[in-house]
């Protein structure tokens, strides 16, 4: 067999695709029609990158047609084979590859061998290891998502020892999983390199959202398993490094002490170069050095970077560096986000997960708090969702303090002027009303429906975020504010009907309160009064320390009105103000 073909027969092999609808007529008859086959069969797969996999080998001539327990059935070039499938060697994190052993029409035994060239290069014995290493390296300064692709080719001695260890490591009562793990290792060796695989893996905006995560006060962290060149070169797309950045590496380290010591070198760096911005590179194995007795000199270079990326990662240690940012002095609110099954302990770790729901499949979603389509969503969710239910929720809670003081407190200084006998001073119904209707539906309304400042203002301005980031609505300082808002007017309210109407004589015969002006009068006042405070404290507060949230609301009622006045102009004068505000 010609290794190209059996490049991409490994390709058509080694995955764990489904076909939703098998039409087989008409399809791979020859290389030129080979093209329709992706418009014909419908895969799914649990990773994005199998299916491109499959259909580009369906593209070359090479396709899978359908799967069963047994069987896999290729047409190459029009000519259909059935591949007996004898063992499926699972993907898992720590070996970071997967592996099936089929046996060919002719015969022949062969394990296919699928993973990242750092776990599949060290097994191999043949094949151009050292051109696809460079090929594979320049894929990954490209961005790419990168594969290589070996096989094994079994005698039948060799063939019934592995079958044997494949049955009693499967069928062990007592630690399966590490026979199965050994068993595996023994298997995938002296392999022949057949060549490797780069995919492409882009979405809209990214670089976009990003930058407005980064303008908002947000710290973004990028933790990934793809390796060290593929990771840093995407990094730099997506704008999460910069070209002026300084970017400081933690890779390839091998002991507690050397990996100690480039983080003391990094620290070291960072307070004696002159550079605004720094970014930091943290593969899997020096992290786990890291994390094992550095955990303070890793977080204090963490700190002082404006951007972190941690490549070779395996799902535990996403969630660890989660934990470990969540336990740090700061006490961050973390927030993760993710699209694959590999991310689903990070989601659940952060105080918010958030999942991507794409090609990856939907266990991310299923397992987060939010679930949005595209990755560009996040912005608006943080931006214009999160700001308003924040203050939508914030209010409501402040509210509720505070219509609690002011109701109570009349009755606590009623009982000093009707000598502590227990007379209430409302009646039953208000008492019901007052919580059902009088101080619940109004806020009920602002609480669903508030919207402070226009959507578009705040999505296009991510420093608005800074104004609620650090939980400023709902601090010490605001709850001091609403409850003293609440017991004053509370004194108001009391000593204002006492003094004003609770003396007036002419009130007793008839009992006709809403009748009488001087009544109207006292309710007035004492109404007026209550929002004199607090609007001229608001008033003087907006003018002398405006926040950007209320420069924002000023800047859009101009331009609203900007508009306006355009629109009601000839158009030749319409375009000279209207260049005038740009």
């Amino acid at each position: 067999i010609k290794e190209h073909d059996l490049f991409f027969k490994a390709v058509s092999l080694c995955h764990t695709v489904q076909i939703s609808n098998v039409q087989t007529d008409g399809i791979g008859d020859g290389p030129w029609q080979s093209s329709l086959a992706p418009a014909q069969l419908e895969y799914y797969a649990s990773s994005p990158d199998e299916k491109a996999l499959v259909e580009a080998a369906a593209r070359a001539g090479i396709i899978f047609v359908g799967i069963s327990e047994e069987t896999m059935e290729v047409k190459v070039l029009g000519r259909l084979e059935r591949y007996k499938l004898l063992h499926i060697l699972e993907f898992d994190s720590d070996r970071r590859r997967m592996s099936v052993i089929v046996q060919a029409p002719s015969g022949e035994k062969l394990l296919f061998a699928k993973g990242a060239e750092s776990s599949i290069l060290p097994k191999c014995i043949g094949g151009e290891i050292a051109k696809t290493r460079i090929h594979v390296d320049e894929f990954a300064l490209k961005g790419l998502r990168t594969l290589c692709i070996a096989y094994r080719q079994f005698s039948p001695k060799e063939y019934d020892d592995i079958d044997r260890r494949l049955f009693e490591a499967r069928t062990a009562l007592q630690r399966r999983e590490e026979k199965l793990a050994d068993v595996f290792q023994y298997i995938e060796k002296d392999l022949i390199l057949l060549g490797a695989t780069a995919v492409e893996d882009r979405q809209d905006k990214v670089r976009e959202t990003i930058e407005a995560l980064r303008m908002a006060g947000i710290k973004v962290w990028v933790l990934t398993g793809d390796k060290h060149e593929t990771a840093v070169s995407v990094s730099l797309s997506c704008g999460h490094f910069h070209r002026t950045m300084n970017i400081l590496e933690l890779i390839n380290q091998k002991s507690d002490s050397g990996c100690a010591e480039q983080l003391r070198q990094l620290a070291r760096r960072i307070t004696e170069d002159h550079v605004i911005q720094h970014g930091l590179v943290v593969d899997g194995t020096s992290l786990s050095l890291a994390l094992r007795e550095h955990e303070k000199l890793f977080m204090e270079v963490c700190r002082n970077c404006s951007a972190v990326l941690c490549c070779r990662m395996a799902p535990l240690q996403k969630a660890k560096v989660i934990r470990l940012i969540k336990i740090s002095p700061e006490k961050p609110i973390t927030l993760a986000v993710g699209d694959g099954a590999n991310d689903v302990s990070m989601i659940q770790e952060a105080h918010v997960g958030i999942g991507i729901m794409g090609k990856e499949g939907r266990q991310a979603a299923r397992n987060s708090d939010y679930a949005v389509a595209r990755f560009k969503f996040l912005s608006k969710l943080l931006f214009v969702h999160g700001h308003f239910y924040y203050i939508r929720i914030a209010t409501l809670v402040q509210y509720f303090f505070y219509k609690n003081v002011c109701f109570i407190t009349p009755q606590f200084l009623y009982q000093f002027y009707c000598l502590f006998s227990q007379q209430t001073l409302y009646d039953s119904v208000y008492l019901t009303l007052y919580n059902i209707c009088f101080t619940s539906l109004p806020v009920l309304i602002y609480s669903l429906l508030e919207q402070h400042i226009d959507p578009h203002v705040l999505q296009s301005k991510p420093t608005l975020y800074r104004d609620i980031s650090k939980n400023r609505l709902l601090s010490i300082k605001a709850f001091l504010y609403w409850t003293i808002l609440g017991f004053s007017h509370a004194f108001i309210f009391f000593f204002g009907s006492y003094f004003l109407v609770g003396k007036d004589t002419s009130l007793l015969g008839n009992g006709q309160l809403l009748s009488s002006g001087p009544v109207w009068f006292a309710m007035l006042l004492m109404v007026v009064t209550c929002l004199f405070l607090d609007v001229v404290k608001k008033v003087f507060d907006r003018q002398l320390h405006p926040t950007s949230t209320e420069k924002a609301q000023m800047y859009s009622n101009t331009v609203a009105l900007s508009d306006e006045f355009i629109a009601l102009q000839p158009l030749s004068r319409a375009r000279n103000q209207l260049s005038k505000l740009r």
